[in-house]
C-alpha cells in the first residue's frame, strides 16, 4: 500500500513539475517610448492559452486607461492611451496570466 501511493504521488508530481516546465509569458513587442497623447502597446505570447491581466503604473498609481482589461489567447495585445498629464519617465508594465506565469517590461515616457 505505501509503495502504491509512494508511486502515484511521484506520478503527480512529475505531471506538475513538465506542466509547470511548459507554462510561459513571453513579451514579444514591448511598449517601448511614447509622449502624453500617444498610444503605446505590449504583446505577448502565452503557453498555454489563458486569462491575463495587465497593469501599467505610473508614479505609484496603476492606469485605468481604456485597453487595459483581462484578455484570454496565447497571443495577446494590449494598447492604451498615455494620458496628457502622465509625467515622464520609465514605468513598469505587469502581465499576470496565473498558473501560465508572469511578466514584466516597461514604457517610457518622454
Amino acid at each position: 500500500m505505501r509503495h502504491s501511493l509512494i508511486l502515484v504521488l511521484a506520478v503527480a508530481l512529475a505531471g506538475i513539475l513538465i506542466s509547470s516546465a511548459a507554462a510561459i509569458v513571453r513579451v514579444t513587442k514591448p511598449p517601448g517610448r511614447a509622449s502624453p497623447g500617444d498610444k503605446a502597446g505590449v504583446t505577448v505570447v502565452v503557453t498555454p492559452k489563458a486569462r491575463c491581466t495587465i497593469g501599467v503604473y505610473y508614479s505609484t498609481r496603476r492606469s485605468e486607461a481604456r485597453g487595459l482589461g483581462p484578455k484570454t489567447a496565447k497571443t495577446i495585445t494590449w494598447t492604451w492611451g498615455i494620458g496628457s498629464n502622465t509625467k515622464p519617465g520609465t514605468w513598469p508594465v505587469k502581465i499576470d496570466c496565473g498558473k501560465s506565469g508572469k511578466a514584466q517590461t516597461s514604457v517610457t515616457v518622454r
